[in-house]
């Protein structure tokens, strides 16, 4: 088992915020792992409760992330940067996530950030996925390894929320993870903005004791967050907002 990992536990703050045609808002507190993807398996190895091999009471299961039929995630980390940038950084990868918990695993985005060789950020890959389709896509950009501050644009290419429509932006800006690791995206729809969503943690290493506390404190993360999407879509519902249901036709994103 590793005694000084690279992967951390943040802890913090998620908020989502909608401007028009209704306001609403929410903030819930969460954590979420940044795994070090050369420490798996091991770094789960002796800690009670956590696997990366087998069930468990928290677990990371490799097929609830980017292509589950290539047995190395980091390797297809790599192939999607290479195939949508046109090359990947040589050095880790780290995936910021929530576990899946009592068999749970939810994830409306995951995060992939990829260091060159010298440890300095290169690029940060965003998989999306959706509820209840489980469609993905994904959302590549480089960086600026000499900034801490960085910014990326996207056209949104996956329906997500059925009181958003397709025709919309998104407009990144995060940081390079330290001890704060910052994540702020604007909905933008011609020049208006029409939804935010913000996350601020603050981290700490992944030991054992750090593990086993944060599961002691938060125990049921995954499924708070799903039992949130859902109460918060109710209240959006009651709040007669738009309805942009999702195409039968519309194709899963590869």
């Amino acid at each position: 088992m590793l005694t000084a990992p690279r992967s951390r536990l943040y802890r913090g703050w998620l908020q989502h915020r909608r401007f028009t045609p209704r306001h609403h808002a929410f903030r819930y507190r969460v954590w979420m792992a940044w795994l070090d993807l050369d420490e798996l398996p091991e770094l789960f190895d002796g800690v009670p409760g956590f696997s990366a091999r087998r069930p468990a009471l928290v677990r990371f299961r490799r097929e609830d992330y980017l292509s589950p039929e290539t047995p190395s995630l980091k390797q297809a980390v790599c192939d999607e940067l290479q195939r949508q940038l046109g090359a990947a950084p040589a050095g880790r990868i780290c995936l910021l996530t929530q576990l899946r918990t009592l068999g749970t695993g939810f994830n409306p985005i995951s995060l992939y950030y990829a260091f060159d060789t010298d440890d300095k950020l290169r690029a940060v890959l965003g998989e999306v996925t959706n509820t209840p389709w489980h469609d993905r896509t994904h959302y590549a950009c480089q960086v600026d390894p000499e900034r801490h501050g960085h910014r990326a644009v996207f056209d949104k290419a996956m329906h997500v929320s059925p009181f958003l429509p397709m025709d919309m932006q998104y407009q990144w800006r995060f940081n390079t993870p330290g001890e704060a690791l910052n994540l702020h995206m604007d909905v933008v729809r011609e020049g208006r903005r029409h939804f935010d969503a913000s996350l601020w943690l603050s981290g700490r290493p992944a030991t054992p004791r750090a593990l086993l506390a944060t599961l002691a404190r938060h125990p049921l993360m995954p499924l708070k967050t799903l039992a949130g999407i859902h109460y918060e879509a109710l209240r959006l519902w009651f709040k007669r907002l738009p309805w942009y249901p999702r195409s039968r036709h519309e194709e899963t994103p590869p």
